[in-house]
């Protein structure tokens, strides 16, 4: 599917990115896999059922870690975060998930800031969590008719983040771009359990450069996502 992609291929082979093949511990479903990306504590099938009544997360975590010393954290996206995180974000606009048939409104969402976001100097890191492709996935499967033109959307705005970023870029501001999925999905768009497609996620680490021995194709490299 990277081929649908061009932007981001780009970056990988021109060395200025660094991907995996990051592999997602179940439960597969985005409120568990959200509390152990920020916090590396692997959740229980307990939190599938959890899921749809998210509450307050109050384990450790690097969110609260950066706003303890002082970081402006700025969220946009799958209001999962605002449930989980709920005075934690100096600004937010969260979109419900649970709407599977919306594959536009979403994205559009979450896209409609990125202009005044990337320009704005008020925040110290930016989440932003567009759910349409995981959408498109449980509509039509990993094969949907949609799938490359929401593939190609995805592409085009990491290459607006990463045109935005890079133009500011000097010793004193150095920004990482961060591109995750939360979990994979099966051929005919499921996710939730173990397997290997939807254990299978998505982590892309982009910067100014990356060192050569770091350099090699997105397909080679493993690691554990928790």
């Amino acid at each position: 599917m990277m081929e649908s992609m061009p932007y981001t291929q780009s970056l990988l082979a021109g060395c200025r990115a660094v991907g995996y093949h990051a592999k997602a511990a179940p439960p597969t479903v985005t409120m568990p896999r959200l509390k152990a990306m920020v916090s590396g504590a692997i959740g229980g099938f307990l939190d599938v059922a959890l899921n749809f009544n998210t509450q307050a997360f109050l384990d450790d975590n690097i969110l609260d870690q950066l706003h303890t010393i002082g970081y402006k954290l700025v969220m946009l996206g799958d209001e999962t975060w605002i449930k989980l995180f709920p005075t934690l974000f100096y600004r937010q606009d969260g979109v419900s998930s649970f709407y599977v048939k919306d594959t536009v409104e979403v994205d559009f969402n979450v896209s409609r800031h990125l202009e005044s976001e990337l320009a704005a100097k008020d925040w110290d890191a930016l989440i932003l969590h567009y759910l349409g492709l995981d959408h498109v996935g449980h509509i039509g499967g990993r094969q949907s008719n949609l799938m490359t033109p929401k593939l190609k959307e995805m592409d085009d705005v990491i290459r607006r983040i990463h045109a935005a970023v890079t133009s500011i870029q000097d010793n004193s501001h150095r920004t990482l771009l961060v591109v995750v999925s939360d979990h994979g999905m099966t051929e005919v768009g499921n996710h939730g359990g173990s397997s290997y497609e939807e254990t299978d996620s998505l982590a892309l680490f982009i910067g100014h450069s990356v060192e050569s021995s770091h350099c090699s194709p997105y397909d080679q490299k493993e690691a554990l996502q928790v």
